[in-house]
């Protein structure tokens, strides 16, 4: 079963779904529908014209479907008078093209003729949709508005000091009768105006989804015969065909040039970038390496007035065990300078080594780019 004939199918389900409901509440419908009678005519109306419209449209992509057939085996004739509608663009660009030779840009320009033609055939149905709603708005305000003022009247016409309370009753009973009238001209068109609204959006949505099957058949059918005659459009006999192709080609050629030096010039930057922050890290570094230098240098300074304060003490106690103190003293402080200057020396090496690491990834990175 063809995409057209599978939709016409499920459209005469859902209209005969919804002729059985009626005929089910036929009676009660009717009555709905003569209280606002002209009114639910125009949006009967409305409705069956959006239907009649719904399957027409999905019939007419038979005609369609046939010459995309005949044209992928090659069988359709290009100067019939009697061709497609939605595909005519097709049919009269290889009609003026030599050996019917599609390039990549009139295939394009083709589907998006074809995408816009099929957009268009919709227009009226969402047209007729909104027509449903609006005429039923327009019978609820309606109605509301004889509501509203047949109430104002029976209000006004309440007399409290009447005696007779079954003769003030049976006034009120008579004149609740014109709001009552009035709602129901609100709610019998709204009734029919969202129904028929509902209705053709169920087919209109039936009505798209034949369209987007026609229109994946047509890419797929263009898609091949692009991809069949892509041989003959790339030899030199082929003429202009062959210098457009050419044309094409060297387009998105340079369009992926484009990208490639737009994606090398990012990495550049982000390489300048990267350089930049590593410079900054290299001058605190070295503003660190600084401080450090200068407190070994204090560090030292003050070891040598240690040693000078040590060898006064010597001068001053000869005893043996002032001596001994003094020499541990000495010792001690030897080790402590002994391995602050090993610390220095090796914090140094390392942080040498690392600038050095450093500067050998950023030259790799920079000649790779």
């Amino acid at each position: 079963m063809t995409v057209p004939m599978r939709t016409l199918t499920i459209q005469s389900i859902f209209l005969g779904l919804i002729m059985l409901g009626c005929f089910f509440v036929g009676g009660k419908l009717v009555d709905v529908f003569n209280h606002n009678f002209w009114l639910n005519i125009i949006i009967i109306g409305a409705f069956i014209i959006g239907v009649a419209l719904c399957f027409f449209q999905v019939f007419s992509l038979n005609r369609e479907y046939v010459w995309l057939e005949n044209f992928s085996k090659g069988k359709v004739s290009f100067l019939e008078s009697t061709g497609p509608k939605i595909l005519a663009p097709l049919n009269y660009t290889l009609k003026d093209t030599p050996k019917g030779v599609l390039t990549l840009l009139s295939m394009k320009s083709l589907l998006s003729s074809v995408e816009q033609r099929l957009d268009e055939k919709r227009e009226l149905n969402r047209y007729l949709i909104g027509l449903c709603v609006f005429l039923g708005l327009v019978g609820t305000f309606w109605g509301l508005s004889k509501t509203i003022g047949a109430i104002a009247n029976v209000i006004s016409g309440i007399d409290v000091d009447a005696t007779d309370i079954k003769d003030a009753f049976q006034n009120l009973k008579a004149g609740l009768q014109a709001p009552l009238v009035g709602m129901g001209y609100a709610f019998s068109s709204s009734l029919f105006g969202l129904l028929g609204s509902l209705a053709l959006s169920f087919l209109d949505v039936q009505v798209s989804s034949a369209f987007s099957k026609f229109y994946q058949s047509v890419e797929k059918t263009l898609s091949a015969f692009s991809q069949k005659n892509s041989a003959n459009t790339l030899t030199p006999a082929s003429g202009p065909a062959y210098g457009e192709a050419l044309v094409e080609r060297l387009a998105e050629a340079m369009n992926a040039f484009q990208t490639q030096l737009d994606k090398a010039e990012e990495g550049r930057n982000q390489t300048s970038k990267a350089l930049l922050s590593f410079s900054g890290n290299i001058l605190q570094l070295n503003e660190v390496m600084k401080a450090n230098l200068s407190h070994m240098d204090q560090l030292t300074h003050q070891h040598f007035e240690l040693q000078q304060q040590v060898a006064r003490l010597l001068h001053v106690h000869n005893d043996e065990s002032s001596k001994k103190s003094i020499k541990i003293i000495e010792c001690t402080a030897q080790n402590i300078l002994d391995e602050l200057s090993n610390g220095r020396s090796k914090i140094t090496d390392e942080m040498r080594k690392e600038i050095r690491m450093l500067s050998k990834t950023f030259s790799a990175i920079a000649i790779n780019e």
